[in-house]
């Protein structure tokens, strides 16, 4: 980990119950939405905790974690329109967080509950050759997908929805 990330991951740590989201992404409040999700993938780009995995300092792990953990969070708030109005609304009230109780009611990626990077990716592959009317590829990509992460329901259900859809046998 480089110097002026570290003191970007320290300053935002130390701050973090104080900032408000505009501030956790790097933005103004006035940014339009493309400046908003440009902002999240910079910080993600610098921050996902699987690019680093190798750190053996627990501390700052964790420390990268709660502030990685609180830059999406930020991003699935003023990612979408009415979501942002109404947190826009709260900032303006004094409150740094969208409220935690109505947080669960914030659409997600689908993809984003398959954990293994790899397989999330080759999901999203599998659903770019659906849209070209590539079947095989699509079910071969979901192969691969279910081989690294077994357990997960939305690879399960694509690899179904696909192979009835290709009229292919298990």
């Amino acid at each position: 980990m480089d110097l002026q990330l570290r003191l970007l991951l320290d300053q935002l740590f130390e701050n973090l119950e104080g900032l408000d989201y505009y501030a956790v992404l790097g933005v103004e409040q006035n940014v339009d939405g493309e400046a908003i999700r440009r902002a999240f993938y910079d910080r993600a780009e610098l921050m996902h905790p699987d690019r680093h995995y190798n750190l053996v300092d627990t501390d700052l792990r964790e420390k990268l974690y709660l502030v990685y953990k609180r830059v999406a969070e930020a991003y699935r708030v003023l990612g979408i329109g009415e979501t942002r109005r109404e947190y826009d609304q709260q900032l303006a009230r004094g409150r740094k967080r969208y409220q935690a109780d109505t947080l669960k009611d914030i659409p997600k990626d689908p993809e984003m509950s398959i954990r293994n990077i790899r397989a999330r990716k080759l999901y999203l592959d599998a659903q770019a050759a659906l849209k070209t009317g590539n079947a095989q590829g699509a079910l071969l990509a979901l192969k691969m997908a279910e081989a690294l992460e077994p357990d997960n329901a939305l690879v399960q259900q694509a690899m179904a929805e696909v192979m009835q859809l290709g009229g292919f046998k298990r």
